[in-house]
């Protein structure tokens, strides 16, 4: 299962150890990571999911910017919140879940931007990206940012859960 399962104790750190592993002993990039790990309980293979995903690695392409650990994260939640036409009000829930998980990483790292989390001073060298990988930084980044959408994901699925009930007791009055 690579979506919340409330049923499973042990769903959410499954997900965290394959998304490390995914990034870490695999080679995956943080932001394949997250997809490959998260995509196929939104029904998108790991495949599909690692093309979509890998133009997101080290910072969108390599500039150093939004870490592939939170732009895949939001893609994630888009997938999982976000409204399948184009109808605003369908959107709220979606845009919750973002702002609830960009929050809660920034305050646990402190910053979104993969030149920061890294420390790499040129995302273009390959020496330095080496370095990175041999250090665990990425992988605990990844582990970290699987662990939060995995809680956000079961935080907005419990708030929709108790909305549709709350409707539904309404309704019957």
């Amino acid at each position: 299962m690579t979506t919340p399962n409330n049923n499973d104790p042990t769903a959410r750190d499954h997900l965290v150890e394959a998304a490390g592993k995914h990034g870490g002993q695999d080679g995956g990039s943080c932001s394949e990571a997250i997809a490959c790990t998260f995509c196929p309980g939104e029904g998108i293979d790991a495949a599909t999911a690692m093309r979509l995903a890998s133009g997101l690695a080290g910072g969108m392409g390599l500039p150093g910017g939004t870490c592939g650990v939170v732009t895949a994260a939001v893609l994630v939640i888009g997938l999982h919140l976000g409204p399948s036409a184009p109808i605003a009000a369908e959107r709220r829930e979606m845009k919750m879940g973002v702002q609830l998980f960009l929050d809660r990483f920034i305050e646990r790292h402190g910053s979104t931007r993969c030149d920061r989390l890294s420390g790499l001073k040129n995302v273009h060298d390959p020496k330095e990206a080496a370095a990175l990988r041999r250090s665990g930084r990425p992988e605990e980044l990844i582990r970290s940012g699987a662990g939060l959408l995995y809680d956000v994901l079961a935080e907005m699925d419990q708030a929709r859960e108790a909305a549709i009930r709350k409707a539904s007791e309404a309704s019957r009055v």
